[in-house]
This record gives C-alpha cells, structure tokens and sequence, in this order.
C-alpha cells in the first residue's frame, strides 16, 4: 500500500494530558483493588483440594 498524502499534514496537536488529583486517586485505588484481587487469586489457587482437583486447579 502506498501513501501519496504526507500523514504529518494531517496530525492534529493535541494539548498534553494532565491528570486530576480525582482520577490520581482513583486509579490509586483500583490499582490496589486489583493487587489484592490477584493474591486472593493466587491464594485460591494453591488452596484447592477435593476430587476436582486438576480441573479447578487449571481453571484458577
């Protein structure tokens, strides 16, 4: 595919992004949310037991 139309011409400049302190916040929060739902994860994968074993070792 060739192109004959510089893309540079038709880039538009946007202004930098700045975050609020709310979405800093924010994000903060759903970062450790998150974490701790991984290591709760985790946990349960090491914890599983019973006849179903593989299948919901795998699953986890």
């Amino acid at each position: 595919m060739t192109t004959t139309q510089n893309s540079a011409e038709t880039h538009v400049a946007h202004p930098p992004f700045r975050a609020s302190e709310t979405l800093g916040a924010h994000l903060q929060q759903l970062l450790v949310d998150l974490t701790d739902l991984h290591l709760q994860g985790k946990q349960a994968h090491w914890n599983v037991v019973g006849k179903n074993f593989r299948d919901l070792h795998l699953q986890l």
